[in-house]
């Protein structure tokens, strides 16, 4: 191997890891540089600076089977550096920013886990969901009425189970209703989307979409006009999170949180991925007739993504509904649906970098835009700026397809 090609592979490399510490945002130069040296560790292992008795015996391997696995393994160490990198730079981020980025942080950790939910939806499975934000919903409006309902769930155990009821008051006193309420209400977004796909998932594409975008309809009139458990067009409070005496007020409060719950997802889908549901998915995406003629069972496959998917955005609602205090049915519109889609798609699907980039630039966009064309126009920057920022994305779309972190998909 000439000294060129490792130096070109090493960029290569270094430019990866880049993309990946983008969005976490304001660590660009840390993260660069942290990213640059990971670059020149695996160009110094590719040139042999380090000689052992493994690269010895290697060079009776072919020269391109030993460029393939140098490769795995070299993308994968500098990868992990990546995250390692981004994780450290999102940690200290709050203690650069101010008040008002703080909480567009905040936002854009909220995005990151609705694209990651949708990303195993669409981009593994390759189910079009136009009506993901329903789920989101369906988590936020759970946390609330658990929440509001804690003292009749109390009473009802009471009955069921004097030793349950105990249990109950004593942690709901520690400030656990919230911890508790946040898987449960994932898990039930989780149980109305099987619901739902029993009979949906029998459709594809356009047909499919069709569908979710009705079933998100149906969602938000119910909860328009369920006044008596959804507070109608008026809302419904939602508490704030605490662990014991701690009360989740501040925008940090809230970031860490959902920073925290971004760090397990992730943790938890790269495990998923990389199983053998993981692989089922990617064959059914591919080729659903030779997934069958192997054996996998297509129907369960895709009921386990798109159960997965409403999981994440019940969590998602569960942590908006907690830092705004009072939710609405007008916060769930279809538009969020698409917005989310278009983070998975711009990012680049089946890649969880490319779905964070996606979601951060999209998150971050259109505040930046705001911020510029405020200052250049006195009036009518808004009706500008949702302008450009369509343009920019159109022009996104057309110079990469796959997306920013995406790979071409051969054509067949």
């Amino acid at each position: 191997m000439t000294a060129r090609n490792a130096a070109i592979r090493a960029a290569g490399w270094g430019g990866a890891t880049g993309l990946l510490a983008l969005p976490m945002g304001g660590m660009a130069v840390a993260l660069w540089t942290a990213c640059s040296a990971a670059s020149w560790c695996v160009l110094a292992s590719v040139l042999g600076a380090v000689p052992s008795p493994k690269r010895m015996l290697a060079s009776a391997v072919p020269e391109h089977w030993r460029l393939t696995g140098s490769r795995i393994v070299g993308s994968r160490r500098a990868g992990t550096f990546a995250w390692f990198a981004a994780a450290i730079g999102a940690c200290v981020l709050p203690a650069l920013l101010g008040r008002a980025e703080t909480n567009l942080a905040a936002d854009v950790l909220l995005y990151i886990i609705l694209a990651l939910g949708l990303n195993v939806t669409v981009g593994e499975a390759g189910l079009f969901d136009l009506g993901y934000v329903a789920f989101y919903a369906v988590g936020a409006y759970a946390y609330a009425i658990l929440s509001r309902e804690g003292d009749a769930i109390v009473a009802w155990l009471g009955c069921a189970s004097p030793s349950a009821e105990g249990m109950l008051t004593a942690l709901r006193a520690q400030g656990i209703g919230f911890w508790a309420a946040l898987p449960v209400a994932g898990l039930v977004a989780a149980a109305v989307a099987a619901l739902v796909g029993l009979p949906v998932l029998r459709l594809r594409g356009d047909y499919l979409a069709i569908a979710m975008l009705g079933f998100q309809q149906i969602v938000q009139r119910f909860l328009e006009n369920e006044g008596a458990l959804t507070g109608g067009p008026s809302g419904i409070d939602a508490p704030r999170p605490a662990f014991g005496s701690f009360t989740f007020r501040t925008r940090s409060d809230h970031y860490y949180l959902r920073l925290a719950v971004v760090a397990i997802l992730i943790l938890l889908l790269r495990r998923i991925l990389s199983s053998r549901i993981g692989r089922a998915w990617r064959a059914i995406r591919d080729d659903e007739l030779a997934a069958r003629s192997m054996g996998i069972d297509v129907r369960r496959a895709r009921m386990l993504a798109f159960m997965i998917g409403a999981f994440c955005a019940g969590v998602a609602g569960v942590l908006f509904a907690a830092k705004q205090n009072r939710i609405t049915p007008s916060s769930f519109g279809w538009q969020e649906s698409i917005i989310v889609l278009s983070m998975v798609i711009l990012g680049g699907r089946r890649s969880l970098a490319g779905v964070i980039l996606g979601a951060a630039l999209l998150t971050v966009l259109p505040e930046a835009l705001r911020e510029v064309l405020r200052g250049a126009l006195r009036e009518g920057f808004e009706d500008y700026r949702m302008l450009i920022y369509g343009a920019l994305l159109v022009c996104m779309m057309a110079l990469r397809p796959q997306g920013l972190a995406g790979r071409r998909e051969a054509c067949g």
